[in-house]
Order: structure tokens, then sequence, then C-alpha cells
């Protein structure tokens, strides 16, 4: 579909946690912009650290969501826009797996979005404060 995905990178951010929860949730961030991203849109996956926290961020142009869907979107089985909810496939499960991964962990994910403009979701978990082995 000609979705650009992009990585971009600040200073060094490492996290505790469970490596296959950890890579199951930016996989399905990931495949949740790419998923709802126009033809010829873009994913921009970003990782800073912001003091005693790992910012991890997902930012599509997608289609968006308004407010009523912001607030609904972490329900298990909720999917959005039914008609093209069913032609995309799923269950409705992605965004409330990533949730109880992101508690499990301590963290936080919040979801800014623009109906036609976008989606923003940043997830926050507690940085790894020992030194480097």
């Amino acid at each position: 579909r000609g979705v650009e995905l992009t990585l971009e990178h600040g200073n060094e951010c490492r996290v505790r946690g469970n490596r296959a929860l950890l890579r199951r949730l930016l996989s399905n961030l990931i495949e949740n912009a790419i998923l709802y991203s126009l033809e010829g849109g873009q994913v921009t996956v970003s990782c800073a650290r912001d003091g005693a926290q790992c910012q991890f961020t997902v930012a599509d142009t997608g289609i968006g969501l308004d407010a009523g869907e912001r607030e609904r979107v972490f329900e298990r089985f909720y999917r959005t826009e039914t008609s093209r909810s069913q032609r995309q496939g799923g269950a409705g499960l992605g965004l409330s797996i990533c949730q109880r991964i992101v508690e499990l962990h301590r963290g936080t994910i919040e979801i800014e979005s623009k109906k036609g403009v976008g989606t923003t979701v940043t997830v926050s978990l507690p940085a790894d404060q020992s030194p480097p082995q």
C-alpha cells in the first residue's frame, strides 16, 4: 500500500521486562498503524528516554479516531467503523492486549488522534536503571 515506515531514536533507552510481551506490544501497535494508514501514508516509530521513563511512540497519518472511539479502543472486542473492521479482520483485542502488557510492566499507554489526520500512541515504561552489561 506504499506506507512508509520510519524509525527515529533518541538517547539510549532500556526497559526491564518480558521480551516476548514487549515485542508483541510494539508489533501490535505498528501493525495497527500500518493497517489504518491511508495509501501512501507514513508510520513513525520513536523511542527515547525521558528521565526515569522510556517513551515509545507510534504515529501514523491514517484515518484517525473521533473522541468517542478514542475512549473505547482499549475495550476488549471493540472495533471501530464496523464495515472497515470487517474488511480488515481481527477480533478487536489488539489494543486491550497492549494495555494489559503495559500495565504488567508498570507503565502507561495514551492515544491522541484526530479523525482524518492520524493517530499517535505513546507508551511510557520505567527505564532500567542498572548499568549496561
